[in-house]
This record gives C-alpha cells, structure tokens and sequence, in this order.
C-alpha cells in the first residue's frame, strides 16, 4: 500500500465522508530508529483505502515521542 524505507511508524486511517477520502495518519521517528525524541507525522489521502495515495501535510518533528496519531471519525464534522 505505502513504503518509506526508516519513515514509516504507527498508521492510523480514517474515513471522511465529508470529502469522500481515506485519511492516513503516520507517526515515525524523526532519527529512525531511536523511539526516543521527536517525532515526525504526515497525512495521506486517498479516494480508496488500497491507494494510491497522496501526502498531504509532513510536519516535522511534530512532537516528543507523538506514536499514535489519528483523527477519531467520531470528531470528524459530516459536513466540508
């Protein structure tokens, strides 16, 4: 579905009906493979949930040890 060779943690994804895509979210390790320090995250998006996708935001070092990104559809608004 998706590589990056050392920039590739903890994926979470998540329906939007809103905008009809599959949103993915990655926490990796800015100084893969130390788990310790910052961490980096970025967001993916698709019209499938196989792919392709898309990146749509990389945020680096996004906070200390940030492992389990995700966007609860539960918080997501039904509407754009």
């Amino acid at each position: 579905l998706y590589t990056w060779e050392n920039r590739t943690g903890v994926v979470t994804m998540t329906y939007i009906p809103a905008i009809q895509k599959y949103v993915m979210c990655v926490g990796t390790p800015t100084y893969s493979p130390n788990m310790q320090g910052p961490f980096d995250v970025y967001f993916l998006e698709s019209d499938a949930i196989t792919g392709p996708f898309k990146m749509t935001a990389y945020l680096a070092q996004f906070g200390p040890e940030a492992y389990f990104v995700n966007l609860p559809s539960k918080f997501v608004s039904p509407e754009v």
